[in-house]
């Protein structure tokens, strides 16, 4: 099954279903800026579409600062180049495997860097390492 994102797809009812490792920054060079979330519990969210219609959600979790503590803030998680625990959300069902499936190809397939800008500041990050993996600002990343 192949996915598409789409932000504007009907995510209601959708509920956890399992877990993706996945690199922040590499989210954003594929699908581009991820959604807000509720700004509280969620921070980065993400909503895909199947072909079959199915709709599946990836999104932190009470992951960030927006929740409290001395957790990342949520650009500190954006710009992230190591691997972070995502929640995957869908209806019951075998699509969140299929989901986990096509997005850990997907996160394998090389790409080109293009450029991206910091959700905090809003500053240019600077490309380096083989991966071609943002650089943080380092203003407030």
């Amino acid at each position: 099954m192949k996915f598409t994102h789409n932000s504007y797809a009907d995510a209601s009812g959708t509920h956890l279903q399992g877990y993706v490792d996945a690199v922040p920054a590499k989210l954003i060079e594929l699908f581009g800026e991820p959604e807000a979330g509720d700004e509280y519990k969620v921070s980065m969210a993400y909503t895909f579409e199947g072909d079959d219609g199915s709709v599946v959600t990836l999104y932190d979790w009470k992951a960030t600062s927006l929740y409290g503590g001395t957790r990342l803030t949520p650009g500190a998680l954006r710009c992230q180049t190591t691997h972070f625990h995502f929640h995957v959300g869908a209806h019951a069902g075998p699509v969140s495997d299929a989901f986990i499936s096509w997005l850990t190809a997907k996160l394998e397939e090389p790409t080109a860097p293009t450029k991206a800008t910091c959700t905090e500041c809003k500053g240019l990050r600077k490309y380096v390492g083989f991966l071609g993996f943002p650089e943080p600002c380092r203003t407030c990343c």
